[in-house]
Formats: C-alpha cells, structure tokens, sequence
C-alpha cells in the first residue's frame, strides 16, 4: 500500500522528476551538451535513489525495511555534491581548474560509502512524529554533513564566478538561472 502524506508525496514525486529530468537531458541529441549529459544523469539518479530511498525509509512497515532503505537513502545522499559538482564543472567548462576538488570529493564520498552502513555513520533507525522511521545519527554523520555542504557551496561558487564572470549575456542568464534551481532543489531537500 502506498502511503502518502505531504512529505512522502513530496519525496516521491521528487524522484519521478529527477528520473525524468535526467533522462530527457541524457537522451537529447543536442551536441553541445555532449559533456554535461553524464554528469547531469547521474546527479539526477542519486537524486532519485535519495528520493525514493527516503520514501521508502520513512513509509517502512518494519525495522529491517527501514534501517535498509535509510542505508539507500544514503548511498544517493553521498553521491549528489559529487556529481553535482561534476554537472557544474562540466557546465562551466572549470573542470581542469577544479578537477583536484572534484577528486577529493569522490575520495572523501567513497570513504562515506564505505562507512554509510556502519552504527558510527548511522546508529538506526525509529518512529518518529508522522514518520514510520527515520535515522539516528552516529558520530560520522556531522563529517558527512560538512562534506555535503562544502562541495556543495563549493560547486555553487564556481557556477556563481562563472555566472558573473562571462562575457557572453545569455550565458551568465543562462548559469543564473542553474544557480537559482540549485539552490531551490537543495532548500527543497
């Protein structure tokens, strides 16, 4: 049964979009989105699977379905500022100037992605409020936190400089707008 409220609602239908968002962008055949489609797919993929992840975690009828779906959640929760700041490196065309940054964070991701089924990264998972389930947070998390949003903010300070830094008009309006969406998709995360 599905069970939808507001907040799994929103969840779900935020994956659908992402789905859609990076398939239509991915199969387009316009030429100069050649090294943006990889990257934009992907982030929209770990979009979703955090997305759908969380639906499911927090709509979870038992504890062994909720502590699994949490553990998904997150393995899309790790990979988004990576290939968020992969997307805007290759919508910038910063990716040599920044590709020390975008190494980094897939380092520091594939140590979380290691650690993302551990008690020290997760304790568990328990009802709370209108939630069936959500998670516990173990001492790693705050580490993990702080990776998110500094490749996150780091990423949105490229496509900024970008944005402010271009001589061509279209393209700052054209970033400007890459940058509000993010921002919104975030907030709205």
């Amino acid at each position: 049964m599905i069970d939808f409220n507001y907040y799994s609602f929103c969840l779900f239908l935020g994956g659908l979009v992402a789905i859609a968002s990076g398939a239509i962008v991915f199969f387009a055949h316009d030429n100069r989105s050649n090294t943006v489609r990889v990257p934009w797919m992907l982030l929209n993929l770990s979009t979703a699977i955090w997305s759908f992840g969380y639906y499911a975690m927090i709509t979870a009828t038992s504890h062994p379905s909720g502590l699994l779906n949490d553990w998904i959640l997150h393995i899309g929760a790790i990979l988004i500022p990576i290939f968020y700041l992969w997307f805007i490196l290759a919508l910038t065309g910063t990716y040599q100037t920044h590709r020390k940054a975008l190494y980094l964070s897939g380092i520091i991701g594939a140590f979380f992605l290691l650690q993302s089924w551990q008690p020290s990264f997760v304790r568990d998972v328990f009802p709370k409020y209108i939630f069936n389930y959500v998670p516990d947070a173990g001492p790693l998390y705050t580490y993990f936190t702080i990776f998110f949003f500094t490749f996150t903010v780091y990423a949105g300070l490229v496509l900024l400089h970008k944005a402010f830094t271009t001589a061509d008009r279209n393209e700052s309006v054209r970033l400007r707008y890459v940058f509000g969406s993010s921002l919104a998709g975030f907030i709205g995360g």
